[in-house]
């Protein structure tokens, strides 16, 4: 019984095979299925053996597939490709790997303003170093013209020279300290004078004015213990003046700090052409 089963099976598998190589599955069907209902083999067998033949044989068509309901079985067949087709052609997937999903919109909406988000700071940034530069340059100028402004007011308004502080304090010595300058006719210098030493004159503090090479007067002699006196003296006659400043000890005796000193030293003037440090002995 089980031989004669078999024979019956194999006798369909033939006759499939055969309508498939012939290209008229979808005409023999018919016929091939009630011969398996004769033979006692359902339908469900004879779809197994004709998937199976499907699978084996390359020469069923898309039509027959279709017309019998067998689209599995037509999907699972290895496509027939020419040798240009398969070398241009990409890399088949391999078995069980998963198509890659598209993007959705979404995503790439996000992508897209990601980019165009750091394009944009990009620019601000670039933006930002130019603004900069300008602001600097601005500040520069701005500074510079302040300088040039504060100096024209200098030489209008009038010039003031460094403080000087006596160093000596050695007896029989003597520290000096000289400023030339050029002055128009008016123009006044004006002084803070301190000196605290020995009185009457053994130590004390003096300052001269001369004029070019000219022998220079006296214009304030100070001695005593914590002396102070403001001097003024008024140009009067436009030319290079000499400013000499001394601190002058005697032999004998020292009393207070034993310094003098000479500070906001201005001279006020309409116009000062120059003013220099000439001599330190």
């Amino acid at each position: 019984m089980a031989k004669k089963t078999e024979s019956v099976l194999l006798t369909i598998a033939n006759k499939v095979e055969k309508s498939i190589r012939e290209k008229n599955l979808h005409l023999e069907y018919p016929v091939i299925l009630d011969f398996c209902r004769n033979k006692g083999v359902s339908s469900y067998t004879l779809h197994q053996i004709i998937e199976q033949e499907l699978k084996r044989t390359e020469s069923a068509s898309d039509t027959e597939c279709d017309a019998l309901g067998f689209v599995h079985a037509r999907h699972q067949r290895k496509p027939v490709e020419s040798e240009s087709s398969i070398s241009t052609s990409k890399e088949p997937k391999k078995a069980g790997e998963a198509a890659t999903p598209k993007p959705s919109k979404f995503k790439r909406f996000l992508k897209i303003s990601g980019r165009i988000g750091v394009g944009v700071v990009v620019i601000l940034f670039i933006l930002a170093g130019i603004m900069f530069k300008k602001l600097s340059d601005k500040n520069s100028t701005y500074r510079t013209r302040l300088g040039d402004i504060q100096s024209e007011l200098n030489d209008y308004k009038g010039f003031r020279f460094a403080d000087w502080f006596s160093t000596n304090h050695t007896h029989d010595s003597t520290d000096k300290q000289e400023y030339e300058f050029v002055v128009k006719k008016g123009d006044t210098l004006t002084a803070d004078c301190h000196v605290d030493c020995e009185a009457s004159n053994c130590d004390y503090l003096a300052v001269y004015i001369a004029k070019g090479y000219e022998k220079g007067t006296e214009l304030l002699k100070l001695s005593g213990s914590n002396k102070s006196e403001f001097l003024s003296y008024t140009f009067p006659e436009s030319g290079t003046y000499t400013l000499t400043m001394l601190y002058h000890k005697d032999s004998s005796v020292s009393v207070g700090e034993d310094k003098a000193k000479v500070t906001n030293i201005h001279i006020m003037s309409k116009k000062i052409k120059k003013a220099k440090n000439i001599a330190e002995q």
